[in-house]
């Protein structure tokens, strides 16, 4: 019931709005994958492995390429 107790209430009267606290930045300090080979262009006969990503997780060693959340 509204505040008068006869009409309906609109949606911003039964919803509260609450404001997300912010969170707090840190600075993300990355490891070199010994893995990785950089390439500096495409050449015939050689396979280029473009998946290998150039960090990686310095705690499990899985390599930062977005495949791993």
């Amino acid at each position: 019931m509204g505040c008068d107790g006869g009409t309906i209430p609109t949606r911003d009267e039964l919803v509260k709005l609450k404001k997300k606290p912010e969170q707090d930045v840190k600075t993300l300090e990355l490891t070199i994958n010994p893995a990785y080979k950089a390439t500096d262009g495409e050449k015939g006969g050689v396979y280029i492995d473009t998946n290998m990503a150039p960090y990686i997780c310095p705690v499990s060693g899985l390599e930062m390429n977005g495949k791993y959340r």
